[in-house]
Formats: structure tokens, sequence, C-alpha cells
């Protein structure tokens, strides 16, 4: 959740800026483009995948999530806008699924009076997600680090969140094989 939110907070901090200079366009619509694709697929998903089991829906967030930050840095690096759109409309699935997948994977797991609680700290952690690398990324490119490389630094981060997630989702839901009686 921290890397589905992440990603929100670099497409609302770096994305007018990124595009701005892929595009070469000043624009705020423009601008504002990328932040619409990524929530408006990340809606679309949230809703086509509302009856899918939440391991499934987890899985599907942290694949589109790392496949679209992949293909989001490859356009960064050819320098493509249409490259960047699809990206981030692969990256919005990654979004609408990871966010919906975690909440739905962890919010059953308590018990009911204290659900609300742990649906605070989901979001208190979705929150510190978006806001946190936000304001380091902004903080980095500011202090001449570069608006190219802190995207790739960004994205590499995301996608190694997304990895880890992947990783620790297949450990946990692998069957486990019953000893013979």
């Amino acid at each position: 959740m921290f890397a589905v939110w992440g990603l929100a907070g670099f497409y609302g901090s770096l994305g007018p800026s990124l595009l701005a200079h892929l595009a070469h366009s000043r624009s705020a619509i423009d601008g504002g483009l990328p932040l619409g694709i990524l929530a408006g697929m990340a809606a679309l998903t949230t809703y086509a995948l509302r009856s899918t089991p939440p391991p499934r829906v987890m899985r599907v967030g942290t694949a589109a999530l790392i496949a679209g930050v992949a293909v989001t840095l490859v356009a960064v690096r050819a320098g493509s806008p249409a490259g960047f759109y699809a990206g981030t409309a692969i990256a919005g699935i990654g979004f609408g699924a990871g966010f919906q997948g975690g909440i739905r994977l962890i919010a059953p797991l308590a018990p009911p009076d204290q659900r609300a609680g742990v649906v605070s700290v989901l979001f208190t952690v979705s929150y510190l997600g978006m806001g946190l690398p936000a304001v380091l990324a902004g903080a980095a490119v500011a202090s001449g680090g570069g608006l190219v490389a802190t995207t790739y630094h960004f994205g590499l981060a995301v996608i190694a969140l997304a990895a880890l997630a992947t990783v620790n989702l297949t450990r946990l839901h692998q069957p486990t094989k019953e000893s013979p009686r």
C-alpha cells in the first residue's frame, strides 16, 4: 500500500514537470492528465475486480504496478509522452488493484471491534506513502538531483516495494500440505 500511494504521490508531485519535460508543454491540462489517467484506471480496476478473491487482486496489483512503472521509466528514457501515458494507465491498474487488494486482505484479519482501527492504520500508511516520498523527491529535484534521475530512483523504489509485496504475498498464500496421518 505504501508503494501504490507512493506512486500517486509521484504523479501528483513530479508528474506535471515530467510531462512538461517529455511533451514540451506547460499546459495545466497536459500536466494533470497523467494523474487523471492513473486515478481513472484505478477506479475502473477497483470496480472490475470487486468480486475477485483478494490474493488474486493483490497479485494483479503488484504485477501491474511493476509493469506500469517499468513502461513509464522506459518511456522517460525514450522521451515518449505516448509511452508515458501507456505506462501510467498500466500503473493505474496496479494502483487500484494494489490498494483494494491490500485492504481486502488485511481488514478481515482484524476482529470486528478492532477493524476500524486497522483500517485507520492502513490509511495512515497509505498517506505516509503518498506524502513522504513525494516530499523527498521534490527535495531531490530542488537540490540538483535532476528530474529524470529522481524519476528513475522513485520508480525503481516503487518496483522494489511491489516486488517485495509479491514475494510476501506468494509466501503467505502458498497452500500448505497436510502431514500424513
